[in-house]
């Protein structure tokens, strides 16, 4: 996603969550967070208010990423909820959509000289949605940080832009969101003395990469000042994939990623006041993907004066 659209996606939902957290007053950071995510980027993608207004729709968004990771019975639901959603943005599409926005972009490309089969089309739409609300995770563990170090609530208010993106990084290598990821050997491969044959599962450890001493001196400490960067092709921080972003198979979603949660930083910092009761903040290693046990729950929230 270009830099433009990432900023307008944090910007509507910097100012969006932070009217919902108020106007709720004893929110949980992970549902509402991703519930406004949905909201915002159903919006931005061009499906309309009605859709982006459609609970289930946005409740089913979050939950194909909830549960992405589950074995059993939770699979079939969660493709059960994929195959909705589909059938819900395939209705928009044929009812029309607004010229100039993503959807119509992804509904008129075409490739070898005709358009996207609308299947195809339907799965590119929703391959943007789901990522989007994914985010609802980092931002929790954002709050999680906040709620256990308050100095770096009070650190926050006052910092640069960029010293607020570090932050925003810090949290992306510390955050157990999906710690591996895997795929399939098309070719042979040979890599550090292994050989690889064509077919091969393979998983990548992208928080055992990110814990590394030689890589994150103090790994288990949160340093914000550790230079992080999502531009560069680095080996160690993997977040969201390795390699370069711009020729390999890393995800792209890094710079949303990062301004979406530093949006989050500056509603949690900046816009309201806030207490957090006593609740189980413990992260199971277990869960894939990983979040804070409850969520993160917030008290007594108001507009900051």
């Amino acid at each position: 996603m270009e830099g433009d659209a990432a900023d307008q996606l944090a910007c509507a939902f910097e100012a969006a969550w932070a009217e919902r957290l108020v106007f709720e007053a004893t929110p949980n950071v992970l549902t509402t967070a991703s519930d406004v995510l949905a909201r915002v980027v159903t919006e931005w993608a061009g499906l309309g208010e009605g859709l982006a207004g459609d609970p289930r729709f946005r409740r089913d968004l979050f939950l194909m990423s909830d549960q992405a990771g589950r074995f059993g019975p939770g699979v079939v639901h969660a493709l059960w909820r994929r195959s909705r959603a589909e059938r819900r943005i395939h209705e928009v599409l044929d009812a029309g959509v607004d010229t100039g926005t993503p959807a119509d972009f992804i509904v008129r490309f075409e490739e070898g000289g005709r358009p996207l089969p609308r299947d195809v089309a339907v799965r590119e739409i929703l391959n943007i949605l789901r990522p989007v609300v994914a985010v609802g995770r980092h931002v929790a563990f954002a709050a999680r940080i906040l709620v256990r170090d308050p100095e770096w609530r009070d650190w926050l208010r006052t910092v640069s832009e960029n010293e607020m993106t570090a932050f925003a990084e810090e949290v992306r290598r510390t955050s157990p969101f999906f710690p591996a990821t895997t795929a399939i050997t098309t070719e042979r491969v040979d890599l550090d003395g292994l050989t690889l044959q064509p077919g091969q599962w393979v998983m990548a450890d992208l928080w055992g990469t990110m814990q590394l001493e030689r890589c994150f001196p103090a790994a288990e400490v949160f340093k914000p000042g550790r230079n992080l960067d999502w531009r560069r092709a680095d080996e160690c921080f993997v977040p969201q994939g390795g390699g370069d972003i711009a020729t390999s198979h890393r995800c792209p979603g890094d710079r949303t990623s990062v301004a979406l949660i530093t949006a989050a930083l500056r509603v949690l910092c900046r816009h309201v006041t806030w207490r957090a009761p006593e609740q189980d903040l413990r992260i199971s290693m277990s869960r894939m993907p990983a979040k804070p046990a409850n969520g993160v729950d917030l008290t007594d929230v108001a507009p900051e004066r």
